[in-house]
């Protein structure tokens, strides 16, 4: 004998589906703060993400963060993305997802970030000119941080190399 789906049992999987699609995959932003300081003296770091459908430029993810003793103080969990992290001042070493399709790349930066700013991290395509035929390529994707006050999509130049 067959059980019926009752008209009540399918409004609520589609509220329970719409509610996972809306929120269940949103970024939180992420805290590391062993001296309890207040929020307004940690420094927010955030990663530029090219939110376009057609991504033109290096798309940046805060994978792990660790401090200066080398311990991980943010960690990367199978599909969380940092949107942004807060952090107490200090030197931190960030490891970087650069994507930009068809290529995927995972640089480092070692950067001191300071009480009172709040920094952006962005990627940065490498590319060989004339690599294949005639035809420039993508050999890797460095990543870099400043403060977001002194950030713009225009910092965001391709660094182009010529193999001899």
């Amino acid at each position: 004998m067959r059980k019926e789906t009752s008209e009540y049992q399918v409004r609520f999987y589609k509220f329970y589906i719409l509610i996972w699609m809306l929120g269940g995959c949103a970024p939180l932003p992420s805290t590391y703060n062993p001296q309890s300081l207040p929020q307004d003296q940690l420094v927010k770091v955030t990663p530029f993400v090219d939110r376009n459908f057609f991504p033109e430029n290096v798309g940046a993810e805060i994978l792990r963060i660790f401090n200066e003793n080398g311990m991980a103080v943010i960690d990367y969990q199978m599909g969380t993305v940092h949107d942004s992290v807060f952090l107490p001042e200090g030197k931190y070493h960030f490891m970087v997802r650069c994507q930009k399709p068809p290529l995927l790349s995972y640089p480092q930066i070692t950067a001191y970030i300071e009480t009172g700013g709040e920094y952006t991290i962005y990627c940065q395509s490498i590319i060989e000119e004339d690599a294949f035929l005639g035809i420039d390529q993508i050999r890797a994707h460095r990543a870099q941080i400043v403060k977001s006050k002194d950030f713009s999509v225009g910092l965001i130049q391709d660094t182009y190399f010529k193999d001899e």
